[in-house]
């Protein structure tokens, strides 16, 4: 079963790194996808009433883009936002302390590079005990 009604936004600079990505929730089955490359034009969707189950915000960093996040997050409209970062453990802790300060929807952190099994663990697109489900 496909789960084509699951929208998710994708905030990129890097146009390989966002055919990437689309490639990856391709293979999770996910198909309804929007690709941006800054926040605001994700804020003018929302803005017009759309909404999102999933964010994967790619490369993202605190000092540059804090202030981009809060205002996504402020619409109520993404019920989980997914970071992708270079960051180490410690990093990775403050940044999702940040969040939690700033009641933040659901959040989770990814290393760059991003995996696709990392990725399908946080998305979780196929049920429990499917035993046909693949990693990828």
């Amino acid at each position: 079963m496909q789960r084509t009604q699951e929208r998710v936004v994708v905030i990129g600079k890097r146009f390989g790194e966002m055919l990437e990505f689309t490639r990856l929730l391709n293979r999770l089955g996910i198909f309804n996808i929007t690709l941006r490359s800054t926040a605001k034009e994700v804020v003018e969707l929302l803005e017009a009433g759309d909404r999102f189950e999933t964010l994967i915000f790619d490369n993202f960093e605190v000092r540059r883009d804090s202030d981009c996040l809060k205002s996504l997050a402020w619409y109520r409209a993404i019920n989980l936002i997914i970071l992708t970062s270079d960051v180490n453990f410690q990093e990775r802790r403050h940044l999702a302390e940040w969040a939690k300060k700033r009641s933040l929807p659901s959040l989770r952190i990814l290393q760059l590079p991003v995996r696709g099994e990392d990725l399908q663990r946080i998305i979780k697109p196929t049920p429990a005990g499917n035993p046909r489900a693949t990693a990828l």
